[in-house]
């Protein structure tokens, strides 16, 4: 006898806990569907899920069911045969109640870290200009394989400026090419990947003019400039052979207009010999006329005159992968100024909803849990 009685009692809290949650899922269900359909009708915009992986935490609630049914059963045992059967009953009832909005605070927590998103808002912001322009000597000399005794300068360059690009986050960033003459080879953009497929597209043969000429680099880059107050700043990638001479002066000028220059000299003191013809390595190394090979070699005095006279910075690297870290901590340091405000729309976050949901039944549930403690002491 009180095994059936159990049994009906136990069935009994599996019937109350599916007609609960579908009641509840499908309030649920039926109020997103009316926002949606309401908000979508207005302005367009579908109901959405920041982060709809997060839903999938809600299959925990079952085992917390499943270990509630236990305690049912348990309950169920123990009213049988019971002369307070009412009090007991109420107690349960409270249990019930207590377990349901438990499992309505985890369930709404959940949809609130899921940030359900519907409609759009406007965002009030600032954009903090500042203006990089890369310097990149693609003269003869940068051909050497110098750099971990394998690598060309230009190669090891170029593995620098993507790594730069990779660190950027909102600047704008242009590349000048020089050797005996200077031009722009990527206008000041906002599109890395853009930048990189350029970057990628560097050789030595893009000037026939040979030299290195310095002055007419820093010159062009002072020109790609835009006229808008902020931070601007050059990074000189060369390994520091100037043929033209007026190198400080250009450098100067540049300091006068608030464009701040940084050196990054590429290529070792020891140097490595310079080839007859880039395009075509079979046949060989360039000799003076008393037939030595001509050695190409970093000047490090020139690199480091650079940028003290413009109160930059500078490395020097023979590396193969150069590491940038140095020169980005002093390009972070840049002063920024804000270019101009902004107002523009995005997708709203509507986890306050869920969320409110959630510590209403929070509410609840201290609520319920005193009444239970208070009719099981009386």
């Amino acid at each position: 006898m009180n095994s059936n009685v159990s049994n009906i009692v136990h069935s009994n809290w599996w019937k109350k806990l599916i007609l609960a949650e579908l009641l509840f899922w499908g309030i649920l269900l039926a109020t997103f569907l009316t926002i949606d359909y309401s908000v979508g009708y207005s302005d367009g915009e579908e109901l959405v899920f920041r982060k709809p992986y997060v839903l999938i935490l809600l299959l925990g609630i079952l085992p917390i069911h499943l270990s509630y049914l236990k305690k049912a059963q348990r309950i169920g045992n123990e009213m049988s045969g019971k002369r307070s059967s009412m009090i007991r009953s109420n107690s349960s009832f409270l249990k019930l109640i207590s377990h349901m909005f438990f499992t309505r605070v985890i369930a709404f927590s959940i949809l609130a870290l899921a940030q359900p998103s519907i409609g759009k808002e406007k965002v009030a912001g600032t954009i903090k200009s500042l203006e990089l322009v890369v310097c990149l000597d693609v003269s003869n000399s940068m051909n050497v394989k110098d750099m971990d005794g394998s690598e060309s300068r230009i190669t090891a360059s170029k593995r620098a400026m993507t790594d730069l690009i990779n660190h950027l986050s909102g600047e704008k960033i242009g590349v000048c090419v020089f050797a005996g003459v200077s031009f722009v080879q990527l206008p000041l953009t906002s599109d890395y990947e853009a930048a990189k497929l350029f970057i990628e597209e560097v050789s030595t043969d893009l000037i026939p003019q040979q030299g290195t000429n310095i002055s007419s680099a820093l010159s062009t880059a002072e020109k790609m400039f835009s006229p808008v107050e902020g931070g601007k700043a050059v990074l000189l990638i060369t390994d520091g052979e100037d043929h033209d001479g007026s190198a400080l002066e250009s450098v100067r000028s540049l300091k006068d207009n608030k464009i701040e220059v940084h050196v990054l000299g590429i290529g070792s003191e020891k140097g490595g010999p310079l080839l007859a013809d880039p395009l075509r390595p079979e046949l060989g190394y360039r000799k003076d006329k008393n037939g030595q090979l001509l050695i190409s070699k970093v000047d490090p005095k020139l690199i480091q005159d650079l940028a003290t006279t413009a109160n930059g910075s500078y490395m020097l690297s023979a590396s193969g992968y150069p590491s940038i870290k140095q020169l980005l901590t002093e390009i972070n340091q840049i002063q920024r100024t804000n270019l101009r405000d902004l107002a523009f729309e995005t997708r709203s976050n509507n986890y306050q909803l869920p969320l409110g949901a959630a510590l209403l039944c929070f509410l609840i549930l201290i609520i319920a849990n005193y009444l239970e403690f208070k009719s099981s002491t009386d």
